[in-house]
């Protein structure tokens, strides 16, 4: 993965933990068996990140004339989202303990 990509990643989560996120699970909890709020909030922002990631690699991809996205791509979004993992968390925790 090129430094672009990977520098476009960490601004679309540097984003994504400006707004609240609670609110775009919470209508879940009468629809589904929810055990943790703030589970569901992690899994929402982890699943939304590398959605995006994939999705734009794969789109790059494409221009550059290859078909999808390298293991090795995905590997590397795997790692940024762990890294920031502790962010993310925190951010889910500053919301529900308003």
């Amino acid at each position: 993965m090129d430094e672009v990509a990977r520098g476009y990643i960490e601004s679309v989560i540097d984003d994504l933990l400006k707004y609240d996120v609670v609110p775009n699970v919470e209508w879940l909890g009468g629809e589904a068996t929810i055990k943790s709020l703030s589970d569901l909030a992690l899994g929402y922002m982890v699943g939304g990140v590398q959605a995006f990631a994939v999705s734009m690699l794969s789109v790059t991809s494409l221009y550059k004339g290859s078909r999808g996205v390298s293991e090795e791509d995905r590997t590397e979004v795997r790692a940024i989202i762990k890294r920031r993992i502790p962010e993310f968390v925190q951010k889910i925790t500053k919301e529900m303990y308003k």
